[in-house]
């Protein structure tokens, strides 16, 4: 006598991996088309997400980086990603070049989401500052160092 029996088997779903080891083409998603932009800031931002597996972030990441002018929401889109943390760090230095060059508004809704300090982003320069990031930790450094230091005393 032969006896039927049936099995449930659950599969997880593949987490897509967020870096790829190998650089991935560009498509209508990946690098959208941006309104204002220079052939530099293309080649950069191209630069920038060819490692970035996930679609949908590596298009936040070009349109930073791409973009004359990026906008409040565009940074909000970005930061609010889900793996924005796992980006490498060369688009982590494009996007902080890109963003440099913006309005204090757009710089301010940037800094509230990230801690600009805690690598990546060397070459940021904060709103309301003439001084990028990494030039900033030297300064601190240098100031704490001057600080701890005793004073050099006169001979007696």
């Amino acid at each position: 006598m032969l006896q039927t029996t049936t099995s449930t088997r659950l599969i997880a779903a593949e987490e897509k991996p967020i870096i790829s080891l190998d650089p991935i083409p560009e498509n209508e998603v990946r690098a959208p088309a941006v309104a204002k932009t220079t052939a530099e800031k293309t080649v950069k931002a191209s630069e920038a997400i060819q490692y970035i597996a996930d679609d949908e972030l590596a298009g936040e990441v070009y349109t930073v980086v791409a973009s004359e002018e990026v906008t409040v929401e565009d940074v909000q889109e970005l930061v609010s990603n889900d793996n924005f943390d796992a980006i490498p760090n060369e688009a982590k230095e494009a996007i902080a070049v890109a963003l440099s060059e913006q309005p204090n508004e757009v710089k301010e809704v940037f800094e509230e989401e990230i801690n600009v300090f805690e690598g990546g982003f060397d070459e940021y320069v904060p709103k309301d500052s003439k001084i990028p990031v990494k030039t900033r930790r030297v300064l601190v450094v240098a100031t704490t160092a001057a600080f701890i230091l005793p004073s050099p005393r006169g001979r007696q």
